[in-house]
């Protein structure tokens, strides 16, 4: 429940062919925000492994200080 800030660079997990390992970009824009919170959001669980397919509620949850379901 204590806001805390989370640091990470622009480099993400990759493939073959530079394509990213779990989130991608955004089909409508091209950005890659979305990639880059699901990043902060393994860092906050010790890695990629720890967020283990979560919720997205879970998530949201973490994010937003808001109830989500």
């Amino acid at each position: 429940g204590i806001p805390t800030k989370v640091s990470i660079d622009q480099y993400l997990p990759a493939k073959s062919g530079n394509k990213p390992v779990f989130a991608d970009a955004s089909p409508v824009s091209g950005g890659y925000w979305v990639a880059l919170l699901e990043k902060a959001y393994a860092k906050v669980n010790r890695n990629y492994e720890g967020i283990n397919f979560g919720y997205m509620a879970e998530a949201m949850r973490m994010f937003t200080g808001a109830p989500s379901v």
